[in-house]
């Protein structure tokens, strides 16, 4: 979307003296700023954006925006407040598109849903989506701010730590169609129960348009308060699970699985393992046949998607002494996605050993301790050959593996590397997980970088 004086003044009320002038980019980062993009000086508890308005000047930008005027030599459009000025221009640029607006939001598989959709829906027409997971209450009118005018299909993502804080995106993307693909205890310390992340999850409902569709997995937890939540927004509704699964086939380390769409039977081949993955699959079947698009191409594009970095990526990896797969999953951990990852590997075909690479899940309150324990089930079930582990939560998890399957444990995740890089070799099949403040991906890089 391009934005000129005007068009920035009509979304959020303010006010500019200089000469009109125009960008197709707004940066909220001074440090991302490249030339001809508008700065937005953002104002929070943390930081005040005003102190880097020359910084961004220097890096080229066209005009900023700002609740405090200073003596620029750039145009500055003054609002009472820059935060709500962004959630404006997100409003403003939403009532523009006319492409169908579709939110996704889960505790887990929301953005590798959001990526396979994207890929999907780029067969049918433009596609524009959330990038990376500026998923929050910046990111998403930012998303919508740079979404094309002829867009066919916009992808927002929404996530969340409290209540009411999807409620307040939904509202500004107002989906065609919503989507919950999880309800799991993730953020679990942020909230009063599962139930309470339900009623969150499920609030992605509540900005529907008329005659809006609501789509929930009915596999996950909570599934009552999803329907309940959606019966209140829409009666459009639709829901997929384990149930729509006919049979699976696994063939070199691709799914090969028979899925009800929408009454019909249709055979469709998954890049990558897990049950996960096949119930992300049905999640954007579901959306593109409620979109009424013909479905024989989303089949052939889903096969060619691939996850991607950091949440389930495989590649060889040439070592000193041979050659191993890596799957790289440093990017989150959860419970629920931790005994996926766990699943993926027990799956995969390998020549040498299933080795597992597990990180602090993080956010999870005052069950941490427990809820790192019962993945013990899990390595035992999927036939685990070496557990590596770091952090003190996964201290606990480690402390009960038989000792035969002990590689170490350490704090900290670079010395971790050392111990890893020592016990590989040739034809081992590894797997590095664990939430992102547990800098898993130091260990992805050291064995990339042998």
């Amino acid at each position: 979307m391009l934005w000129n004086k005007d068009e920035i003044i009509k979304a959020t009320g303010g006010d500019c003296e200089k000469n009109n002038w125009q960008s197709s980019c707004i940066c909220l980062d001074s440090r991302k700023i490249k030339k001809g993009d508008i700065f937005i000086a953002l104002k929070t508890e943390k930081s005040d954006g005003h102190k880097y308005i020359e910084t961004a000047i220097s890096k080229g930008a066209v005009a900023v925006i700002v609740s405090k005027k200073s003596n620029l030599d750039i145009p500055q459009i003054l609002v009472k407040d820059t935060m709500q000025a962004l959630t404006d221009i997100g409003i403003y640029a939403r009532n523009k598109l006319q492409g169908k607006i579709i939110g996704i939001t889960g505790s887990v598989g929301k953005t590798t849903t959001k990526d396979m959709l994207k890929n999907t829906l780029s067969t049918y027409g433009e596609t524009y989506a959330t990038s990376g997971n500026l998923n929050n209450h910046l990111g998403v009118p930012l998303t919508l701010a740079h979404a094309p005018l002829d867009a066919k299909f916009i992808i927002i993502e929404m996530g969340m730590s409290s209540l009411l804080e999807i409620d307040a995106l939904t509202k500004i993307a107002k989906p065609d169609i919503a989507v919950v693909v999880s309800v799991e205890n993730n953020h679990i310390e942020f909230f009063d129960g599962i139930n309470q992340i339900a009623q969150a999850k499920s609030e992605i409902f509540n900005g529907l348009n008329k005659n809006g569709i609501a789509i929930y997995n009915n596999s996950t937890n909570c599934t009552e308060i999803i329907l309940e939540n959606a019966q209140q927004n829409t009666n459009n509704i639709v829901s997929y699970g384990k149930n729509n699964i006919k049979d699976i086939e696994i063939i070199n380390n691709h799914q090969t699985v028979s899925l009800d769409i929408s009454g019909k039977e249709i055979k469709v081949k998954i890049n990558g393992l897990g049950s996960h993955r096949i119930l992300n699959t049905l999640a954007v079947l579901n959306v593109i046949s409620e979109l009424g698009l013909n479905l024989s191409n989303a089949i052939k594009k889903i096969q060619d998607t691939k996850p991607t970095v950091g949440r389930g990526s495989s590649e060889k990896v040439k070592i000193k002494d041979g050659e191993i797969t890596l799957f790289d999953e440093s990017y989150n951990a959860s419970p629920t996605s931790m005994r996926s990852a766990l699943e993926v590997l027990s799956l995969t075909k390998t020549k040498g050993r299933r080795i597992a690479v597990l990180g602090d899940m993080l956010e999870l309150g005052k069950d941490s301790s427990n809820l790192h324990k019962e993945l013990i089930d899990d390595i035992n079930k999927n036939n685990i050959d070496i557990v590596f582990a770091c952090g003190k939560y996964m201290h606990e998890l480690y402390k009960l593996c038989p000792p035969n399957i002990c590689g170490a444990w350490e704090n900290n995740s670079s010395i971790l590397s050392k111990q890893v890089l020592k016990l590989l070799r040739d034809g081992d099949t590894i797997m590095v997980k664990g939430s992102l403040g547990s800098n898993m991906k130091i260990i992805i890089e050291k064995i990339k970088g042998q």
